[in-house]
């Protein structure tokens, strides 16, 4: 029986809209999970015909990666490259380093929902969403190792080219928090951070989250910088929130408005 009819089958069960909706959820988990399987054993054999003609298949042997939609368990081959190396040669080419659990793409989702919250929340939110036993000590290597590379294409983003925009309803909320450094013997330092966001109908869009360790004034000209790059405020109100604790003062978050503009605080 495949996926699909599965699904119907267990769907004409179903007893709720909620009972069809998790239904539904979880066989579109499984599905993915099937296909990437099917995927990474396709590629498995038609890398076989591109290999050097030293490799000499010893045996296959099965891998397990988790990706957003579920653990993928396949095999692939085990080669002999001359009469020291040896190599999985699909992880090779896939650049699947050696003791990986997690895929990369599913590193970088963590390291990225890690940057606007705790690591515990991060994973209570992936659980919640795709099921996926991730623990806050997993998260915190996912940052440890992508971090640098997350906040560069945040960046690159912030700096884009792109059609300026009048916004209905423009925010910028700013706060900070202590945090202790392990390499400075536990020395005690800032984390600024500002959120800039749109509210329309209620509704949130265009959310982008600014943070820097102990650099505030780095921060700030990077938001100026995006409010330029991405609005027309001339003539609009913008609307500023803080808890007004030190550098987040009603004074402080005004003066973040672009010239032409004007601030509400709260």
């Amino acid at each position: 029986m495949d996926i699909l009819t599965e699904i119907e089958q267990n769907l004409v069960k179903s007893g709720s809209l909620f009972e069809a909706e998790q239904i539904i959820l979880k066989g579109v988990l499984e599905l993915g999970q099937a296909i990437m399987q099917n995927f990474l054993e396709s590629l498995d054999r038609n890398l076989k015909s591109q290999t050097p003609a030293n490799y000499q298949v010893i045996n296959k042997q099965p891998r397990t990666l988790n990706f957003i939609f579920g653990p993928v368990t396949f095999r692939r081959r085990y080669y002999q490259a001359g009469t020291k190396k040896r190599e999985f040669y699909l992880d090779q080419q896939l650049k699947i380093k050696p003791r990986r659990r997690l895929s990369p793409h599913y590193l970088m989702m963590m390291a990225k929902i890690a940057q606007t919250t705790t690591m515990r929340n991060t994973a209570d939110i992936l659980n919640l969403v795709f099921d996926s036993g991730i623990t806050a000590d997993s998260v915190m290597h996912a940052v440890h190792e992508l971090g640098n590379q997350v906040a560069e294409q945040t960046q690159v983003k912030e700096r884009q080219t792109t059609h300026r925009r009048t916004p209905r309803n423009l925010t910028i909320e700013g706060d900070a928090f202590m945090i202790k450094l392990k390499k400075e013997s536990g020395q005690l330092t800032l984390v600024h951070h500002y959120r800039v966001y749109e509210r329309v109908a209620n509704q949130i869009i265009n959310r982008h989250d600014f943070l820097s360790v102990g650099h505030q004034g780095r921060l700030e000209s990077r938001l100026s910088d995006y409010l330029d790059r991405h609005y027309k405020l001339a003539g609009q109100t913008i609307f500023l929130a803080s808890d007004a604790g030190p550098g987040y003062e009603p004074a402080k978050l005004l003066s973040l408005v672009p010239q032409g503009a004007h601030g509400e605080y709260f």
